[in-house]
């Protein structure tokens, strides 16, 4: 990771885990008088972009 990348990627680690505590209110909270699909992909949503945010770190070689 280049030195200029880290305060972006500091940010972006930042924000996933305040947006975690938030969303697992929200699915708490209102999941249960969402749609099936409309609560799958709520529910999907966090995990992939997590999943995207740590194989973004990822490098090969």
């Amino acid at each position: 990771m280049n030195v200029y990348q880290f305060p972006l990627s500091l940010y972006a680690f930042l924000a996933i885990v305040a947006v975690v505590p938030a969303w697992m209110f929200f699915l708490s909270e209102y999941g249960q008088d969402l749609p099936t699909e409309a609560w799958f992909m709520a529910s999907l949503v966090l995990p992939a972009t997590v999943l995207l945010f740590i194989t973004s770190w990822v490098q090969p070689g």
